[in-house]
């Protein structure tokens, strides 16, 4: 069946529909008997047909026509279908332009890298000790003489040089004493060799010390022995102590087989300690 759209007519006269919510846009139908309102399906519709002219009767049959929607019924004589028309569909909205990628970031310049610390000068080398002479080399024997037949005897062999002298050797020697009195008398060393005494250095610690002293050598340390000082020695050096040489000494050359002692003759003052070394050679 198809959709009759009617014109310049009221519904409200008619005892052969069923409307219900009408709405802009709609058209009737007929089904089981009754026009009802409903939506176009189909394209929009073609112009009305005109109406045919003559004396009013029965509705005109509707005209056939293309798929779409039907023309006004011709009131009279039936009216020619009107053509249906197609409507254009329309064109799809141009898209939008996309946005510009922003430009990168420039990257920031490294750092300079910091300059190698100067290396440490190195140490000067310490100066070797000069060699000690060589000795004179013997005069060569004289040469046999030559002959025919038996060989000559051979030359005697010369003497050897004389070796050079060695170094000097020294060596050292100290006692400490702690609270000495007016009266020590203590081993500080035995020669076993025959030495030379060349140097002493004493020192004394403590409240307004003062210490004498006399050292002595012999074989037996219960015997007064031999002083090596000219005169007995008064010691109150507290910092850098008491030099003596060989003018203080009276026997510097002490024998082999000898007990060295420290004797004491006098002390007063508040005495920590007392010190003394003794340098010689053999």
């Amino acid at each position: 069946m198809y959709p009759v759209i009617l014109t310049s007519r009221s519904l409200s006269g008619l005892t052969d529909t069923n409307i219900n919510n009408p709405i802009n846009q709609q058209v009737l139908i007929y089904s089981s008997g009754l026009w009802v309102n409903s939506g176009i399906t189909s394209g929009v519709g073609g112009s009305s047909g005109t109406s045919g002219t003559g004396s009013p009767g029965s509705s005109g049959t509707s005209g056939t026509g293309s798929p779409g929607s039907s023309g006004t019924s011709g009131t009279g004589s039936p009216g020619s279908s009107g053509t249906s028309g197609t409507g254009t569909s329309g064109s799809s909205g141009t898209s939008g332009t996309s946005g510009l990628t922003g430009s990168s970031g420039t990257s920031g310049t490294s750092g300079t890298s910091g300059t190698s610390g100067t290396s440490g000068t190195s140490g000067t080398s310490g100066v070797h000790g000069s060699s000690g002479t060589s000795g004179t080399s013997g005069s060569s024997g004289t040469s046999g003489l030559s002959g025919n037949g038996t060989g000559g005897t051979s030359g005697l062999t010369g003497s050897s040089g004389t070796s050079g002298s060695s170094g000097v050797v020294w060596e050292l020697k100290s006692i400490t004493v702690e609270s000495p009195t007016s009266s020590e008398s203590l081993t500080m060393f035995y020669a076993t060799d025959a030495i030379v005494i060349t140097e002493m250095q004493a020192i004394v610690k403590g409240t307004g010390p003062s210490v004498t002293i006399n050292p002595t050598y012999n074989t037996d340390i219960t015997v007064a022995g031999t002083a090596i000082l000219t005169t007995p020695a008064v010691i109150t050096g507290t910092t850098i102590g008491q030099n003596f040489t060989s003018v203080n000494f009276a026997s510097a050359s002490i024998p082999a087989d000898r007990w060295i002692l420290l004797t004491t003759t006098a002390a007063s003052g508040t005495i920590t300690f007392l010190g003394l070394t003794m340098k010689f050679t053999k």
